[in-house]
């Protein structure tokens, strides 16, 4: 997957989100989801380590559907590619790493997004 050419967020889509919400809960949802994708990252690394299609799965879900809403675009549509092909193991062992990196540039993109 060349998931370089994905914009690693929605930015217009985020403003006009943010337009449409008190700044205090767009803060809130920003921290929320700055502290869950790890969290959902580190799930989907036992999964794939217990080689479980179902945890597998279930991850890919949570990161898809959480960064989606927050405008995460390239995490989201990668996690959406292992969600479908999660029961590949060895597909989603080779798509970990731009995971990751997608996960690390969708944490550095949320830090950076001025929600006043």
């Amino acid at each position: 997957m060349d998931s370089e050419v994905i914009p690693v967020g929605d930015k217009e889509g985020f403003i006009s989100f943010c337009e449409q919400l008190d700044p205090e809960i767009i803060t809130i949802l920003l921290k929320t989801a700055q502290r869950s994708l790890p969290e959902h990252i580190d799930k989907l690394r036992h999964a794939l380590d217990r080689s479980d299609p179902t945890l597998i799965y279930e991850a890919a879900h949570s990161i898809k559907g959480e960064c989606g809403s927050m405008f995460a675009t390239r995490i989201s549509e990668i996690a959406a590619v292992a969600e479908t092909e999660c029961k590949d193991i060895n597909f989603i062992r080779n798509l970990m790493p731009e995971i990751e990196d997608a996960a690390f540039h969708t944490l550095n993109w949320w830090q950076t997004q001025n929600v006043e």
